[in-house]
């Protein structure tokens, strides 16, 4: 048995995937700032309860559909900005790109 996961969202249904696709895409217009890392991206947010509570609904939302990510959410201090850092298996960078900074 192989460890290794498809890189492809669990969503079966074409209507949840575009409406899905749309909800991320506008979370992803909130980020300040994107860097890319060797294995993913890194994406900065304002220091607001609502996006923080965003991020966390979107990590809990995709760790079922995406299992191949690896999330990392970092508070900086002082009421610094929240990074939110998508990480993973070769080829996550294109699924990245595509679902969720192509209306960027």
């Amino acid at each position: 048995m192989s460890d290794i996961l498809p890189l492809a969202c669990q969503i079966q249904d074409p209507a949840q995937l575009r409406q899905r696709t749309t909800e991320v895409q506008t979370l992803f217009k909130q980020a300040m700032q994107m860097s890319e890392l060797t294995d993913g991206y890194a994406f900065c947010f304002p220091d607001e309860d609502r996006l923080a509570t965003q991020l966390l609904e979107f990590i809990q939302f995709e760790k079922n559909c995406c299992p191949f990510f690896t999330f990392e959410l970092a508070f900086e201090a002082q009421h610094g900005p929240i990074w939110l850092r998508l990480r993973g298996p070769d080829g996550v960078k294109a699924v990245i790109s595509e679902e969720f900074l192509s209306s960027r």
